[in-house]
């Protein structure tokens, strides 16, 4: 079980994505925090800092036509102010550039710290499964265990 925070931040993630909707996405972030860090599984470097993350949203926001992203738990910490979870993740989506759906399963890290009353994220990372190194069965069972987080029948 999670905690309401968590909750809420998770359900916020996916429906933003699904949504279409840079702004709530944003919202997501403590843009105080000076170092913050998003690593996209599908960029070659860390995007570093709360404008390059803001324009990040935006330019994929743009590049897809609609998005779909899920979130599962796995665990989650407190340690102080900081609180981190890690969950698995997959995402789906259609680019305007290209005829066929995307999408891909990965491990997602956040990182969040209390301000006021709420957490916001000071990091976030995707950690793609790789097919090479996934026996087939395996694959499959991680595939068919995704589901929406917190209600699948949202999507």
């Amino acid at each position: 079980m999670i905690s309401s925070e968590w909750h809420s931040l998770l359900t916020e993630f996916c429906s933003a994505w699904r949504d279409h909707d840079p702004a709530r996405l944003e919202a997501l972030w403590d843009t105080d925090y000076p170092n913050l860090v998003y690593i996209a599984e599908e960029r070659r470097d860390p995007i570093i800092g709360w404008e390059a993350i803001r324009a990040y949203y935006r330019e994929t926001l743009d590049l897809m036509s609609w998005m779909k992203v899920k979130i599962k738990p796995i665990q989650l910490s407190t340690v102080g102010e900081v609180s981190w979870l890690i969950g698995k993740g997959s995402w789906a989506g259609q680019n305007r550039t290209r005829s066929h759906v995307s999408g891909g399963y990965s491990r997602v890290c956040f990182l969040a710290r209390r301000k006021n009353s709420d957490l916001r994220l000071i990091q976030y990372v995707e950690a793609p499964l790789n097919a090479r190194y996934v026996r087939p069965l395996r694959l499959g069972k991680t595939r068919s265990e995704e589901s929406v987080f917190p209600d699948e029948s949202r999507s």
